[in-house]
């Protein structure tokens, strides 16, 4: 019994020490992004906000590669991130982020006020709504209201960067699986796409299917898969 038990708690301790490079990747990642801002800001970081890691990532993409086309599904701290790398490093680009919930772009809106950042990301918001059946995959019934992204992206002809962190993947089966065949007449002849939570089942399978659809490269990060074209440079943190 004792021997059982000595066992477990081994196997625990294992366990725990596994996952502490990644934790510890996580907060660097995290205080890395931080310096971006002044001292004092805070944002709320919650078990559903994008990995650290993941939003530097993006960031030197953006920066490395010359993303200047930028497109957010789900919005968050990743769209202050963003906004604040913008300002800093003063590039022009085009940052559009789709959220289906106002009340939460609302409150995006007031942080990126109180940051002198509301004049770099034009936000959109879509209800979740039925997928029309060319861009819905599978079991998948819903995904952000193609009417409201239609009109929206009719003037748009260029996509380099896409981050795909929803709608939330209980909204329907293969919730997310809908941006890459909305937008992708529209993609660079070099670009990145992100693609979050990608240790999901459903996550895996849009994953293989996009991956035909794309015909990329492509690269698993753990928790998101990173796809890629004609980029000139690695951007990958660490």
């Amino acid at each position: 019994m004792i021997k059982k038990i000595l066992n477990k708690v081994r196997s625990f301790d294992i366990a725990l020490h596994t996952n502490i490079p990644n934790q510890l990747k996580q907060q660097k990642s995290l205080e890395l992004l931080l310096k971006m801002f002044e001292p004092g800001f805070y944002f709320p970081v919650t078990p559903w906000t994008m990995n650290s890691t993941e939003i530097r990532h993006i960031c030197n993409e953006i920066v490395a590669n010359q993303r200047r086309n930028i497109v957010e599904f789900g919005s968050g701290f990743s769209t202050v991130c963003i906004a604040q790398l913008l300002k800093s490093n003063h590039l022009k680009a085009e940052f559009i982020s789709i959220d289906n919930n106002p009340d939460w772009i609302l409150f995006l809106k007031e942080i990126l006020k109180n940051l002198n950042l509301e004049n770099y990301v034009k936000f959109i918001s879509a209800p979740i709504e039925k997928v029309p059946s060319e861009y819905g995959w599978k079991e998948q019934k819903t995904w952000f209201s193609t009417e409201i992204l239609d009109n929206e992206f009719n003037s748009i002809n260029r996509v380099d960067l896409i981050v795909i962190d929803g709608p939330e993947g209980s909204s329907s089966p293969f919730a997310r699986y809908s941006a890459i065949p909305f937008l992708k007449n529209k993609l660079n002849h070099s670009y990145s796409v992100f693609l979050d939570d990608a240790n999901r089942m459903d996550e895996t399978e849009i994953t293989n299917q996009w991956k035909s659809l794309l015909n990329c490269n492509s690269m698993n990060c753990d928790k998101y898969i990173y796809f890629y074209e004609n980029a000139k440079f690695g951007t990958l943190p660490f």
